[in-house]
């Protein structure tokens, strides 16, 4: 007979940033076994907490036949051991946890909705569900072409990296597999089945609050001037103007402000750990979040809980689902802001201290509505054991 403990078990395949470990956290307070697997490859600076399994295997790193046949049962060992231990599965980003099958043998069966690790997984009577880390993992290309023109167009991953083929494969094991799929974001045309709308995105807010103390290694200078954050990829987009945040135009809209004598600054951080980069926000003003993609992301939950004015571009069909979702809200703390506004609306909140302090409030007290895990937990723990 299944025990509780087998039957409450979890493990989040591929952490999505401090989110994933702070549902975990909560998740173990209700009697769950919680855990967090992380790859070999996954980028060191975006790493909450060290406090997960992982494998330390790279599977990018180049290897000879008889590398590769060690890899394969090291990954192997590795899956028996310690995957298959747990009931539901809730996987960020890819499809898959990982591949056993490497090259041209993995591409084929992917191209026949196969995944082996998957099937096994399902053979067992687990439970998969989905989170995606971006728009190609719930729509394709097609589909935000009609509804939102501009993303694609700005988006880097246009050049060969999405394109409706390749996402069509990977819905086809999405919706093979999948027990459910976290629909993050509020638009009407995701492609995978049982899609499900709830709160998930979460932080602790007592680490993420308006008056958290800076430790000194990360203050910075006073200089009297109002700091606007906005981050974005690389210079290469910037300068070609392709990038689905839209920050060639929050560039633009700053240095305009600058040389109209507005005391304001572009502040940007590079290469900064995922666990410190709170230190910076606080440190921060105003935070422009995106222009172009249509909703906020973990920056803007981040920032709205430090009790920050976010601007963002708001997409208007995708508002107006989020409200018939959650009909307690009847406005969103966001300043909305397109590529043909933002030098208004900064300027309005650069003017304006007390209207920067309102959106400031309406921005915590969102946060504590909305990415409180103490609350979302419950919504969370229900959805597993419904499946």
């Amino acid at each position: 007979m299944t025990s509780a403990l087998t039957r409450k078990s979890v493990l989040f395949v591929h952490p999505d940033y401090h989110n994933s470990f702070f549902i975990r956290d909560a998740l173990r307070s209700k009697g769950w076994k919680a855990d967090i697997y992380r790859s070999g490859n996954y980028p060191p600076l975006l790493l909450y907490r060290a406090d997960c399994i992982t494998d330390n295997i790279d599977a990018t790193a180049p290897l000879s036949l008889w590398g590769r046949l060690q890899r394969l049962w090291k990954k192997t060992r590795f899956f028996y051991s310690n995957i298959l231990k747990y009931k539901y599965f809730v996987i960020y980003g890819t499809p898959y946890i990982y591949s056993f099958i490497p090259g041209r043998i993995s591409l084929w069966l992917e191209r026949h909705n196969i995944c082996f690790e998957l099937a096994l997984l399902k053979f067992l009577g687990k439970k998969i569900i989905y989170e995606p880390s971006g728009c190609k993992e719930e729509a394709l290309q097609s589909d935000y072409r009609q509804h939102c023109p501009n993303l694609c167009a700005n988006c880097g991953s246009a050049k060969g990296l999405c394109n409706d083929d390749d996402n069509r494969y990977s819905f086809n094991i999405r919706n093979k597999y999948g027990d459910a799929s976290l629909a993050v974001i509020p638009q009407p045309f995701n492609r995978i089945k049982n899609h499900q709308q709830i709160r998930y995105k979460c932080l602790d807010l007592e680490l993420w609050h308006p008056d958290i103390i800076i430790p000194e290694e990360h203050k910075l200078p006073h200089n009297g001037k109002i700091r606007i954050m906005h981050s974005f990829v690389d210079n290469e987009r910037l300068h070609e103007k392709r990038n689905i945040k839209g920050s060639p135009f929050i560039a633009e809209a700053i240095e305009k402000l600058k040389n109209e004598g507005y005391p304001v600054e572009y502040f940007y951080v590079r290469d900064i750990p995922s666990k410190d980069m709170r230190y910076y926000q606080a440190q921060s003003d105003i935070i422009v979040e995106q222009l172009i993609y249509g909703w906020w992301g973990s920056t803007g939950v981040e920032t709205m809980a430090l009790g920050k004015p976010v601007v963002c571009y708001i997409h208007p069909e995708w508002k107006e689902l989020f409200f018939k979702l959650y009909p307690q809200y009847d406005s969103l703390p966001i300043v909305e802001a397109s590529t043909d506004t933002i030098y208004d609306a900064l300027k309005k909140l650069v003017e304006d201290s007390s209207y920067r302090q309102r959106c400031a409030e309406a921005s915590r007290q969102f946060a504590e509505m909305h990415f409180d895990v103490e609350k979302n937990v419950g919504g969370i723990e229900e959805l597993l054991e419904s499946l």
